[in-house]
């Protein structure tokens, strides 16, 4: 076999088993939440008529200090942009699925911010849903 089989090997081995490992954290996180869900109910919380909801975390670790703001920027030097196309640009520079609907809402607010802030210091302006430096 050559090398490109046994990359393929190689790759499809790290998969498994980093399935395997998402599969025995699923495990632990199922008993806790029934752990939890018992304990609720020895003080009387009746779980079918209050569904909780599941909350999710931000994930925060996407840009380094400053990155979102030069990525913003650097991406205006090449001309005006509205702000999905600068969402999608910071996306694909980042090699973020554009698929993941959370991940790019998330990136968006970030780029909105972002936007406002440079603006508020005159670094960049926005006439007809168009920003440039």
């Amino acid at each position: 076999m050559d090398q490109a089989v046994y990359g393929l090997i190689r790759k499809r081995a790290e998969l498994s088993g980093e399935r395997e490992t998402a599969k025995e954290h699923l495990s632990v996180l199922d008993q806790q939440i029934e752990a939890l869900d018992l304990a609720l109910s020895v003080f009387g919380y009746d779980h079918d008529k209050n569904p909780i909801r599941p909350t999710y975390k931000r994930q925060q670790g996407y840009f380094r200090p400053g990155e979102l703001m030069r990525l913003i920027l650097d991406i205006l030097r090449s001309g005006p942009q509205d702000v999905s196309a600068i969402v999608s640009r910071i996306l694909e520079r980042k090699g973020i699925a554009e698929e993941n609907s959370a991940v790019r809402g998330d990136i968006r607010k970030r780029v909105k911010r972002a936007l406002k802030r440079m603006e508020g210091a005159e670094r960049v302006s926005e006439s007809n849903n168009l920003w440039r430096i």
